[in-house]
């Protein structure tokens, strides 16, 4: 592989290599010539800083050994991500042109780099106005008549004093959620007041035909890789199995005895440790009321067995499936059900580079773009030529509204 740097072909006796899709290149060659110098702190960290009088700011790698950086025989490798991100530099690699191009974008006057801190104090985030807010998140639905009628159940156990948070375990919301966890193609209707987490209808990029029908997922920002899981196939089914026990939507139990014996050692280990937040038998009983209450207003049906209920609606869904995803809820529709690709799922990471994307693209079904967008969603971007590749799909596939999710979060 040639490396350019600022135009010239850089020589060094160490050549880069590839460890997967991640690039490692000689950390003394690139640094010299980009005009950065380095030092190992005590503790072991790599430091590095504008090989200049009056540097201002340094970039240090903490605990990066045998995955950013590499020590091989004396010599140091970074990974091409890692040295983009502390250089501020551009870095593209050209497998087809065998060529690894790095570009020096810092202000030679800054001589720095700039911080998380300083880019969110730049950065001030457009503000929606509530319709605005419900509009990106609605898209092309109209809100379902259920939400219209658990809010004037919620209105109903106001004027008895009791709060439709507390009882029921959320609150109504049809504003955009700007969490970067949220599926594009969900529209959120709920929050828990905790934890940034929410529940919402999945649309399967717009496929469903009415939210009544489309399928509940709960969103927990905090969730690491399980932040978006399925609980229901749809509104109605979800809030009976809230009215039954809230912990059904959280947990798989095979049996009653499974159910009942969690539920007596969740008592337990919460007396022994805060004994105040357990509730009542005034509280169990008041609560129960307002379930049944909520279950005849609402006219919700019948759950054969409801604490096999998640483990079965997951099962289903998964049979259904034709490509999966990062976030476990896969694609089960490729909109176009007569055309002969095959449906292959594209391993999308942060060192994914655009030569890669392009070539899977031209061969990808469908159901395996709208799985490659569902992906990216889950992750993240890192490169702003792969971003560009797949809002080009998106824009290609006609969906508008995921598309403006995704600004509106952006801009958040």
């Amino acid at each position: 592989m040639r490396i350019i740097v600022n135009g010239s072909e850089l020589k060094t006796d160490f050549p880069p290599f590839n460890d997967g899709r991640r690039s490692f290149l000689h950390l003394d060659s690139i640094l010299s010539a980009l005009g950065r110098t380095y030092w190992i702190e005590e503790d072991g960290a790599l430091a590095i800083c504008p090989d200049l009088p009056k540097r201002k700011r340094i970039a240090w790698l903490h605990d990066e050994w045998e995955d950013s950086l590499r020590k091989i025989d004396g010599v140091i490798f970074i990974c091409s991500n890692r040295l983009s991100d502390v250089t501020n530099t551009e870095i593209v690699i050209s497998n087809r042109n065998a060529t690894i191009t790095i570009t020096d974008e810092m202000d030679a006057e800054e001589s720095g780099f700039i911080t998380n801190e300083q880019a969110n104090d730049e950065y001030e985030p457009e503000e929606f106005s509530p319709e605005e807010s419900a509009k990106i998140n609605y898209g092309k639905y109209a809100t379902p008549p259920i939400l219209n009628e658990l809010n004037a159940f919620s209105l109903q156990l106001d004027q008895t004093g009791r709060v439709f948070l507390d009882e029921v375990g959320f609150y109504i919301s049809n504003e955009h959620s700007p969490y970067s966890q949220t599926p594009y193609d969900v529209i959120v209707f709920g929050h828990t007041g905790g934890d940034g987490e929410h529940y919402g209808f999945l649309t399967d990029f717009g496929t469903v035909e009415d939210l009544e029908n489309a399928p509940i997922v709960r969103v927990s920002p905090m969730g690491g890789d399980e932040a978006v899981e399925y609980i229901a196939h749809n509104i109605r089914e979800f809030l009976r199995i809230k009215a039954i026990d809230s912990t059904l939507v959280y947990i798989e139990f095979d049996n009653t005895d499974e159910y009942e014996n969690y539920v007596l050692k969740e008592e337990a280990e919460l007396k022994a440790s805060n004994p105040e937040w357990l509730p009542t038998e005034e509280d169990k009983v008041r609560n129960r009321e307002v379930m049944a209450s909520m279950v005849k207003f609402l006219k919700l049906p019948e759950i054969e067995n409801p604490y096999t209920y998640l483990k079965r609606v997951r099962q289903e869904r998964q049979e259904r499936v034709l490509v999966s995803t990062h976030d476990s809820l896969g694609i089960i529709n490729s909109l176009s059900p007569f055309e002969d690709k095959e449906h292959k799922r594209l391993n999308v990471d942060e060192d994914l580079g655009i030569e890669e994307l392009e070539d899977y693209l031209v061969h990808a079904s469908v159901a395996g773009k709208m799985a490659l967008i569902r992906d990216f969603n889950a992750i993240g971007f890192y490169d702003d030529e792969v971003k560009e590749a797949v809002v080009s799909v998106m824009v290609k596939l006609g969906l508008q509204d995921e598309l403006t999710r995704m600004n509106a979060k952006e801009e958040w």
